[in-house]
């Protein structure tokens, strides 16, 4: 047998001499001890990983050490240029949140109670003739007439559900879940700030969680299906799930809750809905929700051909009939709609969502994500990008739909009601009127300083080279006081765009501009004549 190695070493020498003396000491090597013929030369290519100290000349190295000390000093510069416009951003909102006057009754930095609780047995009252009073083995308690209470609520939403969905629910968690809400509504509303909870453990949220996932078919969880957790590896019970399939779990079960309390009365009369998911992507949500509903029609709706085809696929691998799958922008469907669901649809994909809600009078479930999207654009989907040779073809199809569609629809206006409108406006008038003030008393100083030269040019180089704070930005630089409101909103939602870590520097300030954001979304369908209510995820707040 005869095998022939081929390997490679590179090494780094401080002289040529070194270089030299060290190759002829290899080839000796090599051929006298291994048998093997070295060659020996210069590298082609240093490797990477080695410092520039073997690599460079001492004059490159110089050089290379004047760069990163150019470059040091340029990002530390821009570091402090940041930290102050952030500054001078949080200055400016803290002065605009502080000038709101939310509505009677109402504040947006309350923590406000979710639906789940007194309109839920208003319901369950109301339709107490169409719901049978089945009580479930296992689902009556004993104890206090909290806990009673909550035993006969958890009973009748049992006898009103859907075969698939009281299969897959853990009653003890639904009589918890019920007997909390009715803990906290016996208490005082306490205010505080609607905030995004740390994020729970793993064996939290698995302990917590209102439905047996294993009562689902796998290709409707999130979890298996929708691909965020590894499947064979939970399954063969080698790992636990992973964090982010559940929290896709308990966001579904938010859902499921909201829809069940929204169609207590179609479901007690046995009445056939149509239920709509604005920004489905692969399916998540409209899955689980059609598995457990087989009452109801779900339409998923998706302007990404590859989210279309991937949701599909699991809706015919799951044989899931009452699923219909259409791909388009948000403000181009034209079809029915009886509830209208959003799950985390970017920017103005949310305000879509709910316009469409409003023109049908349908119930909705929106769950709103990013906020900074709106200062960008305010057409949905449409200007979702694609890439390679159908690029061009995409940009002149959307642009044609984009005008298609601003003609049905209109454009988003922000701000969306009309409190939050009053109030901006109200503002915008106050900043234009403090501006022009305080321009009239430097001009005062200006001119009373007149006989003396120097002085006056120092007033009026103060009067020209004054910076505009961004409040005064939004309002002072602006056309038209819509143009102003909008940039007042604008500055907010600046704001407004903050993570559940909230890893800087203002997360109160955030949270309270995020919740002014919602509540105007809220105000807004209020005006229209609906019932809002705002609050987070139920039932881990995760």
């Amino acid at each position: 047998m005869h095998s022939q190695h081929k390997g490679h070493a590179a090494i780094a020498f401080t002289s040529e001499a070194d270089l030299a003396a060290a190759a002829a000491a290899v080839r000796r090597l090599a051929a006298d001890d291994w048998g093997v013929a070295a060659v020996v030369g210069p590298a082609r290519k240093a490797p990477q990983h080695w410092p520039p100290e073997l690599t460079m000349t001492p004059q490159e190295l110089e050089g290379l050490q004047q760069q990163q000390a150019a470059a040091a000093l340029r990002r530390a510069h821009n570091k402090r240029q940041r930290d102050r416009r952030q500054q001078r951003l949080v200055g400016s909102v803290a002065s605009l949140l502080g000038s709101l006057a939310p509505p009677a009754g109402m504040h947006a930095a309350q923590q406000y109670k979710p639906l789940l609780g007194p309109q839920l047995q208003r319901h369950c009252q109301l339709h107490a003739r169409h719901i049978s009073r089945s009580h479930l083995a296992g689902s009556s308690t004993c104890g206090s007439s909290s806990s009673s209470n909550s035993a006969d609520l958890a009973d009748q939403l049992l006898a009103a559900m859907p075969d698939p969905l009281r299969s897959a629910v853990r009653i003890d968690q639904l009589q918890q879940l019920l007997q909390a809400q009715q803990q906290e509504q016996q208490q005082e509303l306490q205010s505080g700030l609607i905030r995004l909870a740390a994020a729970p453990s793993v064996a939290a949220v698995q302990q917590r969680l209102l439905l047996d996932w294993s009562q689902l078919p796998g290709v409707v969880d999130p979890a298996f299906g929708g691909q965020l957790a590894d499947a064979d590896v939970v399954r063969a019970g080698a790992g636990r799930m992973n964090l982010r399939a559940l929290r896709k779990r308990v966001q579904v079960e938010s859902f499921v809750l909201l829809l069940l309390q929204l169609t207590l009365p179609a479901l007690a009369s046995n009445q056939h809905l149509h239920v709509v998911e604005f920004g489905s992507s692969s399916g998540n949500l409209v899955l689980p929700l059609a598995h457990l509903f087989p009452g109801f029609a779900f339409t998923a709706v998706d302007m990404k051909a590859s989210a279309v085809q991937l949701l599909w696929k699991r809706v015919q691998q799951g044989g899931l009939r009452n699923v219909s799958v259409q791909e388009g922008a948000i403000e181009l469907y034209s079809g029915a709609a009886d509830v209208v669901l959003a799950l985390h649809a970017c920017g103005a994909a949310s305000d879509w969502s709910l316009a469409q809600a409003a023109s049908r009078g349908a119930a909705f479930i929106v769950s709103p994500c990013c906020i900074g999207k709106i200062n960008k654009n305010n057409a949905a989907g449409l200007l979702y990008k694609q890439e390679g040779a159908q690029q061009q073809q995409a940009a002149a199809v959307a642009a044609e739909q984009l005008q298609q569609a601003l003609q049905q629809a209109g454009q988003i206006q922000y701000p969306r009601s009309h409190w939050l409108t009053q109030q901006m406006d109200e503002l915008a008038a106050k900043v234009e009127a403090e501006h022009q003030q305080q321009q009239q008393q430097q001009q005062q100083e200006a001119n009373a300083s007149t006989l003396d030269v120097p002085a006056a040019g120092a007033a009026e180089q103060r009067l020209q080279q004054q910076p505009l704070n961004p409040l005064q930005q939004a309002v002072l630089q602006a056309a038209g006081r819509s143009q102003q409101c909008r940039a007042l909103f604008s500055l907010m939602a600046q704001a407004a765009d903050y993570s559940h870590q909230e890893d800087h520097s203002y997360p109160d300030l955030a949270a309270l501009a995020k919740s002014n954001v919602e509540l105007d979304r809220g105000l807004s369908m209020a005006e229209a004549g609906y019932s809002t209510a705002l609050g987070v995820d139920l039932p881990l707040h995760v």
